[in-house]
């Protein structure tokens, strides 16, 4: 139960943190796509947008943190507890 409960919250919080983090950087990889493609035609306040874009994605991207540690204990309890009850049979 806690093995597998364990799994699904460290790809539940790892996901999330990927999406975060995937999804900040293509924030930046579009500043820096439209700097190359019109230096000059960069609208005021675009670098403003995109911080406030990168920081939103990079605050959701934590918020998986939490899952991602708290089933990362239960999934390396259960296995340790596996392994002594493996070591008590022999």
């Amino acid at each position: 139960m806690r093995l597998g409960l364990g799994l699904i919250l460290m790809l539940v919080g790892g996901g999330v943190m990927l999406v975060g983090i995937v999804m900040a950087l293509l924030q930046l990889g579009s500043l820096y796509q439209g700097a190359i493609n019109d230096p000059l035609g960069q609208p005021l306040g675009t670098e403003d947008a995109v911080r406030f874009g990168m920081l939103h994605w990079v605050g959701i991207g934590a918020v998986g943190i939490l899952p991602f540690l708290i089933g990362v204990v239960m999934f390396k309890g259960a296995l340790v507890r596996i392994a002594r009850r493996r070591r008590m049979r022999r």
